[in-house]
């Protein structure tokens, strides 16, 4: 081999090749009608967007649920998947390993060591009545996860506005159940407990 120089070609390598081209060109010349080369060239165009369409990702933490023309399918886990282009399947990626939480009689305003939060405003939530008929403040935070992909998408039209509404229904009830002290002192771990219970039973 000669170091000083590119490795040398066989006879005729280049020219070879250039007389291929020329019969696959002569081959397809006048079969195109007028326009043909457009006509390829947009199922070109259809071809490689219909590739990148049917291509989806699901994050670790969610499930991609299918729907071809509107009607549920199947379910798919995290990854690299495939499904139908063009609008004939659609995914939606439900957070299914994310804990969601909401708050009761309060938000927090900054997050961090040294968290901010707020009680105004929020005093329709957070004031109900004992069962000896006291009026008692409570705050109080709901933590869930997506158990259903398919029913969270399909069963409830507005999930989180279902859950808020079922859990102060919830904690109402079981507060109006007990007397002021015992809600106010050793009856907090009880009535949360029961709440959870009562909660669970609702949205399985």
């Amino acid at each position: 081999m000669d170091w000083k120089g590119p490795p040398t070609r066989g006879p005729g390598g280049i020219k070879d090749f250039e007389e291929v081209l020329n019969k696959i060109r002569e081959r397809f010349k006048g079969r195109l009608r007028p326009g043909g080369s457009m006509w390829l060239l947009l199922l070109a165009v259809l071809i490689v967007a219909g590739g990148y369409a049917s291509v989806y990702t699901v994050a670790p933490e969610e499930t991609g649920v299918i729907q071809r023309f509107g009607r549920y399918v199947r379910v798919t886990g995290p990854g690299l998947h495939f499904k139908l282009p063009f609008g004939v399947e659609t995914v939606s990626k439900v957070k299914t390993g994310r804990n969601f939480q909401m708050e009761f009689g309060y938000r927090t305003v900054e997050a961090g060591v040294r968290s901010r939060f707020t009680e105004r405003g929020f005093k329709e939530e957070s004031l109900m009545l004992s069962g000896d008929l006291n009026v008692v403040d409570l705050q109080w935070t709901v933590q869930y996860k997506i158990g259903d992909p398919k029913d969270y998408l399909f069963q409830v039209k507005d999930v989180d506005s279902a859950i808020r509404d079922m859990s102060e229904s919830v904690m109402r009830r079981v507060v109006g159940n007990r007397l002021f002290d015992f809600v106010l002192t050793v009856g907090r771990a009880e009535i949360a407990d029961r709440v959870k219970v009562e909660m669970q039973k609702v949205l399985d």
